[in-house]
């Protein structure tokens, strides 16, 4: 085995630098080690329409997938696998020895500790951080076609660029399935996943069997908005979470992006003298894919939460753990009784068929000023003139939909019930599919709050927050926020 693999890392004509280097790569490699722990049409369709191709199977299995790079984890990771687990979800997160909390290395063994109980549905994977690299160098080469002299460029390229600015890795999500995709079946044997969740991991999960559209999962992307009045119009897929179809298609969508087309375009875009990313999963990633008329997608609005959206002192969004996880937000002043709200507006599941009108085509437009955080060519929104046609149908009560449908080239729109709107009673309150914890970012949210009380956790605003105007997160130097709260749940 060992000189089958060292034949395939030496072709003819190596440099000697080159089969030094190719050597020091496959010793690294040998060391590397695997743990798991855990808890386990018609012109114009309805949303029925869009839903009348059934997946196969109904519910498909799904794996969440991450990977980190940071010097440390998260600070909220233990909770993120304790709605992991209640939701019976599998989970991968690829780590390397750059984060030696999660993968320790000492005498070439690896032994991971953080997570703390076994599991075969929730799986950590090691890997020493040459090795890290060289799986992204080799993924993306495998589809290239890359010459021995343009693999080692193309690696010794992304150690320097990461080294150099680890935010580089929100570039490299599209690639996630072509550099690690090998590892959902390896690991999960005992699965059959349809659909990989690029999520992060400073997150809370909801309901999730309860809240995600299975109805939908005939499309190729599934992704979720906060669901604000005209945030509808602004076309990419979360990089926080958004679902692909594992397909050899799709996940070979990156190499439509222009800097990614081949190993000359991507080294010239990374070059590491320069200390700066480009939001690609969102920005030129996403633009291809709408732009791609063979790819169908989603849009959901409203069933992301994060803190940002709150309305100063008059309300809260509570997250309760126990049995399940739920998640809502609701007003500060005039619920008596929560847990019996949470307990009847948890029965009360989304409607994802109830269109109250379709909306058509929809034009897609580059002139997306408002989406500040991507550069300005790889933006893809909603134009002017079908977003002046569209949005004023807007209310709390109705929602916009946008949605690529299987088999159709064209982007529509359909006016849907709220997702996330639920009544109880006199009481209003809003569900997510899951809670964005932005404060893991490690910046201030001025004036908000934090509460905790056993399994419950509360975070509200006591002053108005103009956070995402003030602040880009590629700019902007931002105060560390001090401290962390320590949630148990």
């Amino acid at each position: 085995m060992r000189n089958l693999m060292f034949r395939w890392l030496q072709p003819p004509m190596m440099s000697t630098f080159e089969k030094i280097f190719f050597f020091f790569l496959f010793s690294v490699s040998c060391t590397f080690f695997s743990h798991s722990r855990l808890r386990e049409g018609p012109s114009e369709p309805s949303i029925q329409d869009l839903t009348s191709i059934p997946s196969e199977p109904q519910r498909p299995d799904i794996i969440l997938f991450n990977i980190w790079y940071g010097k440390s984890p998260p600070p909220y990771l233990s909770q993120f696998l304790e709605t992991v687990t209640r939701n019976n979800l599998s989970f991968l997160l690829v780590a390397s020895t750059n984060t030696p909390s999660l993968c320790p290395y000492d005498n070439s063994t690896f032994s991971p500790s953080f997570f703390p109980t076994s599991n075969p549905n929730i799986q950590l994977k090691c890997y020493t951080t040459p090795y890290f690299y060289s799986n992204f160098a080799r993924g993306m080469c495998a589809e290239w076609g890359c010459t021995s002299k343009q693999l080692f460029k193309v690696y010794t390229s992304l150690t320097k660029k990461m080294t150099m600015n680890g935010y580089f890795m929100n570039d490299l999500k599209p690639v996630y399935p072509s550099a690690f995709g090998h590892l959902f079946s390896t690991l999960f044997p005992h699965k059959n996943f349809k659909f990989w969740v690029r999520t992060d991991i400073d997150l809370f999960l909801s309901e999730f069997d309860k809240i995600f559209p299975w109805d939908f999962t005939n499309h190729d992307i599934l992704t979720f908005t906060v669901g604000r009045t005209a945030d509808w119009r602004e076309l990419f897929f979360r990089g926080s979470f958004t679902a692909f179809r594992i397909s050899k298609e799709i996940n070979r969508l990156w190499l439509g992006i222009p800097s990614f087309e081949n190993p000359e375009t991507f080294l010239q875009k990374i070059n590491p003298t320069l200390d700066y990313t480009f939001a690609i999963d969102e920005g030129a990633f996403s633009k291809h894919i709408i732009l791609n008329t063979n790819v169908s997608f989603a849009i959901f609005p409203g069933l992301q939460m994060t803190c940002t959206t709150l309305n100063p002192l008059t309300e809260k969004i509570v997250v309760r753990g126990g049995n399940d996880t739920q998640i809502f937000k609701l007003p500060t002043k005039g619920v008596e009784n929560e847990a019996e709200v949470f307990q009847q507006a948890s029965a009360q599941l989304p409607k994802w068929n109830e269109t109250i009108a379709y909306l058509g085509e929809v034009n897609i437009t580059s002139n997306c000023a408002f989406m500040y955080w991507i550069p300005a060519d790889q933006t893809a929104c909603v134009d002017d003139v079908s977003f002046e046609r569209i949005n004023p149908l807007v209310s709390q009560t109705n929602q916009v939909m946008v949605y690529r449908s299987p088999g159709k080239g064209v982007v529509e729109a359909s006016l849907i019930k709220s997702l996330k709107r639920v009544e109880v009673g006199e009481v209003v309150v809003e569900r997510g599919l899951y809670f964005h914890f932005i404060r893991s970012k490690k910046r201030i949210l001025y004036g908000e709050y934090i509460l905790q009380q056993g399994d419950k956790m509360e975070v509200g605003k006591t002053q108005d927050n103009d956070y995402w105007a003030r602040y880009t997160f590629h700019n902007t130097p931002i105060p560390v926020s001090a401290g962390y709260v320590n949630i148990t749940m």
